[in-house]
């Protein structure tokens, strides 16, 4: 699954995507406007200070209310017999962030490199 983080000056948009739920998943099954393969998402305010922990806590949290885990890591409610934390949907296993604010940026990237 991916974890895809759009970073505005104002708000952050979060969505995870399961690929197994992409472009070939019938198109019966999803609503009108849903994006292809969006499992979850969220919006919240864009703090330009906010650091590489409250960014690691923040998405912990976004990811545990919709039962997901990242790979990795045993914070998720569960921990399957390979290690790897799982939810009821699966395991984030990689990001994809875009941004227009570079102190967000630059704490994402430590972020990602600590966590």
């Amino acid at each position: 699954m991916l974890l895809a983080l759009d970073v505005g000056n104002t708000q952050t948009v979060v969505g995870v995507f399961d690929d197994a739920l992409g472009p070939t998943a019938a198109r019966a099954e999803r609503r009108a406007g849903e994006l292809p393969g969006l499992v979850q998402s969220w919006r919240v305010a864009t703090v330009a200070d906010r650091t590489a922990d409250e960014h690691a806590l923040l998405l912990d949290g976004l990811l545990r209310l919709a039962g997901l885990g990242v790979s990795g890591s045993t914070s998720s409610a569960r921990v399957a017999p390979s290690g790897v934390a799982e939810g009821s949907f699966g395991v984030v296993d990689g990001i994809a962030v875009s941004s227009s604010v570079p102190a967000v940026t630059a704490a994402l990237r430590q972020m990602v490199a600590t966590w």
